[in-house]
C-alpha cells in the first residue's frame, strides 16, 4: 500500500525493539516507522517474551545486548528454543564486537555495533532479508 502523501510503500513486516535504553527504542522506533515499518518497543526481556507469546505476527526482533536482569543473549535462547519462533530473525545490537561474536554463535541472525548509523545498517539488513 502506498501513501498518496509521500508516496512511500506501507510494509506489513512487524518489528520489536528490545532496549533499556527509552532514547534507543525512541530513535530506532521513529527511524524505521518514517520507512512505514510498524515497530513496537519493549524495555526489558520480560517484556520482548510477553509481547512475543501474544502478537505472533513479529517479524523481526532487535535487541540490545545488555540489560538489567535478563539479557540479550537470553532472549535470544528463548527464541531459538520455542520451534514455533526458531527462525525468526534477531539482531543484537551491542557496543563490543566480542559480544557480537558470541550472540552470532549462539544463534543471533546479524550483530550491529550501537552508533549513529545503526537504523542505516539495520534498514539495509531488512532490505536485504525480509523485504520481497
Amino acid at each position: 500500500m502506498n501513501d498518496t502523501l509521500t508516496g512511500k510503500r506501507e510494509h506489513s513486516i512487524k518489528i520489536l525493539i528490545v532496549d533499556d535504553s527509552e532514547a534507543t527504542r525512541a530513535s530506532l522506533k521513529f527511524s524505521l516507522s518514517m520507512k512505514k515499518f510498524n515497530v513496537t518497543g519493549a524495555a526489558d526481556v520480560d517484556e520482548a517474551i510477553n509481547i512475543l507469546n501474544r502478537d505472533r505476527g513479529i517479524k523481526l526482533v532487535i535487541t540490545d545486548m545488555n540489560m538489567p536482569g535478563m539479557s540479550g543473549l537470553d532472549l535470544l535462547s528463548f527464541i531459538r528454543g520455542k520451534p514455533e519462533m526458531k527462525t525468526l530473525p534477531v539482531i543484537v545490537l551491542t557496543t563490543a564486537e566480542d559480544k557480537g561474536r558470541e550472540a552470532l554463535a549462539r544463534g543471533a541472525s546479524a550483530f550491529i555495533m550501537k552508533s549513529s548509523k545503526a537504523s542505516e545498517e539495520i534498514y539495509s539488513f531488512i532490505t536485504r532479508y525480509l523485504l520481497p
